[in-house]
C-alpha cells in the first residue's frame, strides 16, 4: 500500500435502534407475529406456498392474498385459522427478530407494515460504506463551519434569508446546500473551469467500506411515532426492522492523504461536534422517560 493511503479497522456500537432501508415493504401477509414468545418471522414464501400445497389449501391461500376470503386478515392470524402450527413456522422461516414494543399497545396492535433492513445477497444485514461516508461527510461540514465560523458567515447569512422564504419540499435550500458543501469540500482543483465539478470534491480520498454482516438475531422491530411540537405521540401502523442498541459494527475506511485533507482524529473530533448539535437542537426536544 503506498506511503499516501492509511488504512483503519473501524467498529461502531449502536447506542439506540438503527435503521437503513433497503427500498422492501413487507406487509401483513409477508411476515408470521407469534404473540407467545413475542416474535416476528420472515418466511420463506416457496416453502410455506410448498407446503401449503401439500396440504390442499393453495386455493385458499391464493384468493386470501389477492383480498378474497379473509384477506383482511394478517398471515399468522389466516395461518393460525387454518391449523398451522409453531412447529411449521419454524420449518418456513427466513429469519426471525424480537418485535419490540411493536404490537404492545392495544393502540396500534392492528396488523402493520414493515420497512426491511438492506441485506446482502446471503440474507444478513450490513450497513452500507456510503451510508457511513455520507455520515461523516455531513459531520465534517458542520465541524467545519464551527471551526471557521467567519469564513462562512455570508453564506450562513443567505440559508437564514432563504429558510424564511417559501418552495417546494424537494428544492428548498437546495441551490444553497450546494454552494455550502462546494465551498467547504471541493478544493482539490482538478477541474477548475468548472469548480462545482464532483472530480473536485476532496471526499473522493475517503474510501470506507461496507460493513461486515450483521446476525439477524441483531434485529427487532422499532415503531414509527410521529412526535408532534404539543409533545403528542401519534403511533403509526408502520415497524421498522432496526439493530437493537450494543449492536457491534465492523467496516474498513482507507485515507489517500493526497486527496483528502483530514485525519481519522479530525473525523473522530467532527462526529463528537455533530453528535453535540444533534442533541442540542433535536435529541433534547424528546422526553425520554426513566
Amino acid at each position: 500500500m503506498g506511503n499516501f493511503l492509511r488504512h483503519y479497522k473501524m467498529q461502531i456500537t449502536a447506542l439506540s435502534p438503527i435503521h437503513v432501508g433497503s427500498g422492501e415493504i413487507i406487509s401483513k401477509k409477508g411476515y408470521i407475529y407469534t404473540p407467545w414468545d413475542h416474535q416476528v418471522i420472515v418466511p420463506d414464501v416457496q416453502k410455506m406456498y410448498k407446503a401449503l400445497q401439500e396440504r390442499g389449501k393453495e386455493k385458499e391461500f391464493e384468493l386470501y392474498m389477492m383480498n378474497g376470503k379473509d384477506g383482511q386478515l394478517a398471515l399468522g392470524q389466516w395461518l393460525q385459522k387454518n391449523n398451522c402450527s409453531k412447529q411449521d413456522y419454524e420449518m418456513w422461516k427466513r429469519y426471525t427478530m424480537d418485535a419490540g414494543e411493536a404490537f404492545t399497545s392495544d393502540k396500534t396492535r392492528r396488523p402493520k407494515e414493515i420497512h426491511a433492513f438492506i441485506k446482502d445477497a446471503y440474507g444478513m444485514p450490513y450497513i452500507p460504506g456510503s451510508t457511513i461516508k455520507g455520515m461523516i461527510r455531513t459531520a465534517l461540514i458542520a465541524w467545519k463551519i464551527h471551526c471557521e465560523p467567519d469564513k462562512y458567515e455570508e453564506l450562513k447569512r443567505t440559508i437564514q434569508r432563504k429558510a424564511k422564504e417559501k418552495g417546494s419540499r424537494n428544492q428548498f435550500l437546495l441551490n444553497e446546500t450546494n454552494r455550502l458543501e462546494q465551498s467547504i469540500l471541493y478544493d482539490l482543483g482538478r477541474d477548475r473551469k468548472t469548480p462545482w465539478n464532483a472530480v473536485n470534491d476532496c471526499m473522493s480520498g475517503l474510501r470506507v467500506g461496507d460493513s461486515l454482516p450483521v446476525k439477524t438475531d441483531c434485529l427487532t422491530l422499532a415503531q414509527k411515532i410521529d412526535y408532534t411540537l404539543q409533545g403528542e405521540e401519534k403511533a403509526l401502523p408502520l415497524l421498522r426492522e432496526s439493530l437493537i442498541p450494543g449492536t457491534k459494527i465492523y467496516f474498513d475506511i482507507t485515507i489517500d492523504t493526497s486527496a483528502f485533507p483530514y485525519s481519522m482524529k479530525d473525523i473522530t473530533e467532527a462526529l463528537d461536534y455533530f453528535q453535540e448539535i444533534c442533541y442540542k437542537y433535536f435529541y433534547s426536544r424528546f422526553i425520554v422517560e426513566n
